[in-house]
């Protein structure tokens, strides 16, 4: 029994899908041609990806899940690379490549949970592809200031305000 008390059990280490993608320093240069058509697919893969991602996390020994979101992911990968989306397919690649490497024995959904953080990170890159690009797009010009500010009156005096700039 002395022999069995001295051992110790090391449990095999939790390889936990990371979830940062914060240094991705790719610029997108989105093609005109084909964002539209990427544009559309994605808005069907995106789906199909968080169902396959929620299935493997509630079943995360089940490998067709594991699969289907490979198979997504390396689908919207290409797409969005060919559309010049390049940060949303460097996230997608990250994201594929941390799958292969936590691997698909004996995983945990503690261990695939983050996934489903960075399903929302590339969801919210997508839905910012199709935002306009600066916010001056979105704005109406704005007419040119005049140095002479007048209150609406209804017939009497009206009071002028002069603005003096300051030295």
């Amino acid at each position: 029994m002395d022999a069995v008390a001295g051992l110790v059990v090391a449990a095999a280490p939790l390889h936990i899908a990371e979830s940062v993608d914060d240094d991705i320093d790719a610029v997108d240069n989105l093609d005109e041609d084909l964002f539209p058509i990427f544009e559309e697919e994605g808005a069907e893969l995106m789906p199909l990806l968080g169902a396959a991602l929620r299935q493997w996390v509630a079943e995360p020994e089940k490998l067709s899940a594991r699969n289907e979101v490979l198979r997504v992911l390396h689908t919207l990968k290409g797409s969005a690379r060919l559309a010049g989306a390049m940060r949303l397919g460097e996230m997608t690649h990250r994201m594929e490549s941390n799958i292969e490497y936590i691997g698909s024995e004996a995983l945990q959904a503690v261990q695939l949970e983050p996934l489903l953080s960075r399903f929302d990170a590339l969801q919210a890159a997508f839905a910012a592809l199709g935002a306009p690009a600066t916010p001056e797009e979105t704005l109406a010009p704005i007419p040119a200031a005049s140095n002479e500010v007048t209150a609406p009156t209804d017939g009497a005096a009206k009071p002028v305000v002069r603005l003096v700039p300051m030295a």
